[in-house]
């Protein structure tokens, strides 16, 4: 029902939803104006009087096209996930984490599961399943890096894993949750260690290594 305006106004334009039957005489109209509105199920009518101007005219459209706007914005934010946008200090945080890594990577390097195999002289068929029996058992560890498992190379020797590595990593477990934590831990001066970064006594001091790690796991600190 349209509203009465006020004196000296024009009344506002009545608007309302006309269905459109095939083959009707109001659907072949809509044809010829158009072929997008050849098969419209339905129009909507908007009723002018001899008061309403062109700019009142524009004035519906565009509010039509807000509602329709409205509309489908309240059905793409129904259907969107819900996203954590990280602040500022995340992101910055994030940054260093990768190029830790990935200075780590370039300085140490890492091999594959089949060069695990090769450098512990495996002759096992499956040349892979050789390193995933050692991560299973708790003897090495390994990182994702753009998809891809490697075995960070500090915890070899040239005859294999080294054992403090199997030492350590119950302790570290302990603490951490992320894999990256766990190969970080070796590459970052420790307090146990009076500042020294643990990988440096895998070979000379092994178990001062495990002493740190152990005393980190009981009191925290790094």
């Amino acid at each position: 029902m349209a509203t009465k305006a006020p004196a000296g106004e024009p009344n506002p334009p009545a608007v309302t939803l006309v269905p459109v039957e095939p083959d009707s005489a109001l659907a072949r109209l809509l044809g010829e104006i158009g072929p997008e509105f050849a098969n419209a199920p339905q129009i909507l009518v908007v009723a002018l009087d001899e008061d309403h101007d062109e700019g009142r005219v524009q004035a519906v459209s565009g509010a039509l096209g807000l509602a329709e706007h409205a509309e489908l914005e309240s059905v793409v934010s129904l259907l969107a996930p819900e996203l954590a946008i990280p602040s500022s200090p995340v992101l910055e945080q994030s940054r260093r984490n990768l190029r830790l890594r990935e200075e780590m990577l370039r300085t140490y390097g890492a091999l594959s599961a089949r060069e695990v195999a090769d450098l512990a002289g495996s002759e096992a068929l499956n040349r892979s399943q050789f390193a995933h029996s050692l991560l299973r058992s708790g003897r090495i560890f390994a990182v994702t890096h753009k998809r891809q498992q490697l075995f960070p190379g500090f915890q070899f020797d040239a005859e294999g894993p080294l054992p403090v590595v199997g030492q350590v990593l119950p302790f570290l477990r302990a603490r951490f949750r992320k894999d990256w934590e766990v190969a970080l831990w070796f590459d970052v001066e420790n307090y146990w260690l009076d500042g020294i970064r643990p990988l440096e006594l895998l070979e000379s001091d092994p178990t001062r290594v495990v002493s740190a790690a152990q005393a980190g796991a009981d009191r925290g600190g790094f």
